[in-house]
């Protein structure tokens, strides 16, 4: 019977020392990182080092930025709606591309737009609810590290008392 329950609790300290061992791979798979595989590679290579085991920790609570791609709306030239010339002050008809007195280009290239004010705002706000949801994400493993490392500690004290 005696050997049943150390055959028990050592079954017990190995599964929760292998799950303690790969946190910082299960971390990057629940915080959906990009780089899942290589810090799972790092994780299973190096972490049995201390300084492995940390290195892929962090790099799995990293805040990543996602890459953002500029929206560009269609740049249309738009005739000069005032009527006169900028720069000689003559009349000019309606759809005039140069100026009939001094030959001024009558079109205006518009700037670069990145987009109308609505997406522009809707992202904002998507990045700010992605930033707060991250914050959560990494309170969240910080509280299982700290969780499992008290359980690991626990049974680690357990079998020290039973074997004395």
């Amino acid at each position: 019977m005696e050997s049943l329950g150390t055959t028990i609790s050592s079954l017990i300290f190995l599964v929760v020392m292998v799950g303690l061992y790969f946190v910082p791979s299960i971390v990057a798979h629940k915080m959906k990182r990009r780089q899942v595989l290589p810090i799972f590679v790092l994780n299973l290579c190096l972490g049995w080092t201390i300084l492995g085991w940390v290195a892929a920790l962090v790099w799995a609570l990293i805040e990543e930025k996602p890459p953002v791609a500029p929206v560009i709306a269609p740049t249309v030239p738009t005739p000069i709606a005032s009527g006169r010339c900028p720069s000689c002050g003559g009349q000019i008809s309606e759809g005039a591309r140069f100026c009939a007195q001094c030959g001024t280009t009558l079109i205006q290239q518009p700037a670069l737009v990145l987009g109308p004010v609505e997406a522009l705002e809707k992202s904002a706000k998507l990045q700010a609810t992605q930033a707060a949801f991250d914050k959560k994400e990494k309170k969240t493993a910080i509280i299982f590290c700290a969780v499992a490392g008290a359980i690991v500690l626990g049974l680690f004290l357990f079998n020290l008392i039973t074997k004395s």
